[in-house]
């Protein structure tokens, strides 16, 4: 993982770029490959989905947090963890 240092907006996994549109409630991400936009991430009401291509239907990776309020990762390792499994989840769809 690596941020992009003009305020942490941009976040770096292997050849994903995710661009921070919203810090909380909901954090939520816009993924892409190359400028291209290849999912989107949201963490809201304790909810993580992952939808390819963009803000859509077709939901590649969920994960229900106990904490029904939850808008946020707790943590720098809980966000990595999370947006990690989501670029893999998008990356086997793109390879599907």
């Amino acid at each position: 993982m690596i941020w992009d240092t003009e305020q942490e907006t941009k976040l770096i996994i292997d050849e994903f770029v995710l661009e921070l549109t919203c810090y909380a409630c909901p954090e939520q991400y816009d993924i892409f490959v190359q400028g291209v936009q290849v999912g989107y991430a949201r963490l809201r009401w304790g909810h993580f989905s992952v939808s390819v291509p963009d803000c859509s239907d077709d939901v590649v990776y969920e994960h229900d947090f106990r904490d029904g309020f939850g808008g946020c990762f707790a943590n720098q390792q809980e966000r990595l963890e999370y947006l990690t499994a989501a670029c893999i989840e998008i990356r086997k769809h793109r390879l599907a």
